[in-house]
């Protein structure tokens, strides 16, 4: 597609959107996002992207960040920082296969590790839910009594600086196929921000969407990452199947049956989130 521009019609917010959407295309295909880092660890996000989830999370102040997908751990520092300045919030990672930098990195920073909880399994197995249920414990962890401590997790003992908790289906009977997720009660007590950002098939972002929506408390949000897939199947890093097997496609078909949740109108800037974020509006 040749697309043109007068002085005219370059200085609208019609051509500041197509400029962003191209300069996102543009800059996927170059892989910008695996140029920048926190702390000197990966982060393999846009700045427009980290700048927007730390208002959120300013003006959020969550109890408990829960992402998908966490690679080399910069985000999770990410997350951390924001919470060490707020002074409250925990971030539960959750990752399949983690990286041998993984905990290096993490460790390397033991005032914000101790924020950091990381969940070894599939994310959308239920027994990696049934473990994040299981963290989140019924009561924000900021919120326990001295005499709670010996009881806490290692992670909310401040030793070791991070947790690695791989899922023990033996802590959940032997039916693994009826783990009920009933969080109702619990997070009434929390406000949970979701972040998914594992596999970015529509099958698998989907089970996430379906399998983490619980978490969400209301008046948050679960953000659901590379959603520009839909965009990318024509560069040359992309592939003809993401047309319709990308996270956008599993965000559509999820709020066809998920009145609690509404996606939020998109910003005219590059993202790799456009669409995928989502308020919870209703319990």
């Amino acid at each position: 597609m040749n697309h043109t521009f007068d002085n005219n019609s370059l200085y609208s917010p019609e051509s500041f959107a197509l400029l962003s959407s191209l300069w996102t295309k543009s800059a996927w295909q170059e892989k910008h996002h695996y140029s920048f880092s926190w702390l000197g660890v990966p982060i393999i996000q846009l700045p427009h992207d980290m700048i927007r989830l730390q208002e959120c999370i300013t003006q959020l102040k969550p109890d408990v960040i829960i992402e998908t997908g966490v690679a080399y751990g910069g985000s999770l520092l990410f997350y951390a920082t924001l919470c060490e300045a707020l002074g409250q919030g925990q971030i539960i990672g959750i990752e399949h296969k983690p990286r041998a930098e993984l905990y290096p990195n993490l460790a390397a920073y033991p005032a914000l590790a101790k924020r950091i909880q990381v969940i070894e399994g599939s994310s959308i197995d239920a027994e990696t839910g049934a473990r994040v249920q299981q963290s989140l414990g019924g009561i924000s962890p900021i919120r326990r009594t001295q005499n709670d401590v010996s009881e806490c997790h290692p992670l909310e003992r401040g030793e070791p600086r991070f947790s690695t908790l791989k899922v023990d289906s033996r802590l959940h009977g032997n039916d693994k196929n009826g783990i009920g997720l009933d969080v109702s009660r619990k997070l009434d007590l929390k406000t949970t921000l979701v972040i998914l950002d594992a596999s970015h098939s529509k099958a698998h972002v989907l089970a996430e969407l379906e399998l983490y929506a619980p978490f969400v408390s209301q008046g948050s949000y679960m953000l659901v990452a590379d959603t520009c897939f839909a965009e990318m199947f024509d560069t040359p890093r992309g592939k003809v199947r993401w047309q319709t097997d990308n996270p956008l496609a599993a965000v559509q078909e999820f709020l066809h049956t998920h009145s609690e949740f509404v996606a939020e109108e998109n910003r005219a800037e590059p993202s790799h989130f456009k669409g995928g974020w989502l308020r919870r509006v209703m319990k």
